[in-house]
Parts: C-alpha cells; structure tokens; sequence
C-alpha cells in the first residue's frame, strides 16, 4: 500500500508523461526506504 500511494502523490505532482517514469523510480526507493527503517525498529 504504502508504494501506491507515494505513486499517486508524484503522478499528480507531475503533469509531463515522461516524468512519470521517474515518479515510479522515486516512489520505489522511498518504499525501500520506509521498509529499512521499519526493519531498523524492529531489530532496535
């Protein structure tokens, strides 16, 4: 879940069709992210 929804906010924020490839770029590494700070926690 957490993946569509940083997808959706660039979407909107990006008007330009080819800044959509690189909205989904983005939205994966900061779903990564989220996920290594969840593990980070869980092992604290």
């Amino acid at each position: 879940m957490y993946p569509s929804l940083f997808i959706v906010e660039y979407n909107e924020n990006s008007d330009v069709p080819g800044a959509i490839n690189n909205s989904y770029v983005e939205s994966y590494t900061y779903s990564d992210i989220l996920t290594e700070k969840t593990l980070i926690r869980y092992f604290d």
